[in-house]
């Protein structure tokens, strides 16, 4: 190893934690994969410059590596541009078995409140489609993100916060893939 002569002094200090609220975004990535004949969808949500409208509270960790309020509150600029996906796939399956329709009912539900319309049949029921990436991308909502913890390929239990519920963002405009290009830019 090359010598550099960096120090590291481990302190949090930079380091703020995003605390479980609702928060405004965007879609900003969509795959569906094909398994078993069913089609599992997992969308991500970059958080809008909205958020910097928010009043969040500032975390810290606990001594049980627990994110505990400070008591102080700070705006939520440091979300912006943050992304997240969904806690879980949203599971579509094309011929559910008799009296297993309620199968389809979360991702329904998941994609209407994102904007998503779905056809009716002369009779009035709901004829689902499959949504894809032109039908979502960059439409606007509210996420509420939520800590969950799984356990990784080591076996170790790990924290992540991710996209818990998904609703209508009223007032929101969906955003361009051009708009989400520009704000790669590394200068």
């Amino acid at each position: 190893m090359k010598e550099a002569n960096i120090n590291f002094v481990n302190k949090d200090s930079g380091y703020t934690p995003v605390p479980e609220a609702t928060y405004p975004a965007h879609v900003s990535s969509f795959k569906m994969n094909e398994y078993n004949g069913s089609y599992v969808f997992n969308v991500t949500f970059q958080v809008a410059e909205e958020a910097k409208k928010l009043k969040l509270p500032k975390l810290r960790k606990d001594n049980n590596d627990n994110h505990v309020p400070t008591g102080e509150f700070t705006d939520g600029g440091f979300v912006v541009g943050k992304e997240y996906r969904t806690d879980k796939g949203v599971w579509l399956t094309p011929n559910p078995n008799e009296g297993e329709e309620w199968k389809n009912k979360r991702y329904k539900e998941f994609f209407e409140k994102m904007g998503v319309s779905f056809s009716k049949n002369e009779s009035g029921v709901v004829q689902l489609g499959i949504v894809e990436d032109d039908d979502v991308f960059g439409l606007p909502c509210l996420i509420t993100l939520k800590e969950t913890s799984f356990t990784n390929k080591d076996g170790e239990t790990k924290k992540a916060l991710q996209v818990s519920e998904v609703s209508t963002w009223e007032g929101g405009t969906r955003v361009t893939k051009e708009e989400f290009d520009a704000d790669d830019l590394p200068f």
